[in-house]
């Protein structure tokens, strides 16, 4: 059987499409569901799928919080946070569902807040063994 929504072959008796995670319609003859068109039925995901999408986003914007607050070097907990979530996410997408894409940008940015509050994180310790030592 083909999967409606993405056209991927999948064995017959499957439930969920093998590529995308769409819910498969009934066998040929069955019908859809009633009040349900084709198209309500095709875009059904599965739980995890959502969870996974769900992670992706959440890691786009975690990164983004650490690269915008990596002065108050919020990118140190921001960043890892981000790309564990990303990883999760992408480990569950395939590359066809575009929230794997923003899981990957979770990652990038989740990598730069990193690196950016870490060398805000040095300038600061720099300055301050500095200032201490021309006082001191």
């Amino acid at each position: 059987m083909n999967c409606p929504k993405c056209g991927a072959v999948n064995a017959d008796g499957q439930t969920y499409c093998v590529s995308c995670g769409a819910v498969l319609g009934p066998q040929s003859g069955a019908g859809w569901p009633t009040g349900e068109s084709r198209q309500a039925w095709a875009y059904r995901r599965t739980p995890e799928i959502v969870a996974a999408e769900s992670d992706a986003v959440a890691s786009l914007v975690m990164g983004i919080i650490g690269i915008v607050l990596s002065g108050l070097l919020a990118g140190l907990i921001c960043g890892p946070m981000a790309i564990s979530r990303a990883k999760r996410a992408r480990s569950v997408l395939d590359e066809e569902n575009h929230n794997y894409w923003i899981g990957l940008a979770g990652i990038i940015t989740g990598a730069i807040g990193l690196a950016v509050s870490a060398l805000v994180a040095i300038i600061y310790l720099i300055t301050i063994v500095g200032v201490v030592a021309y006082n001191g």
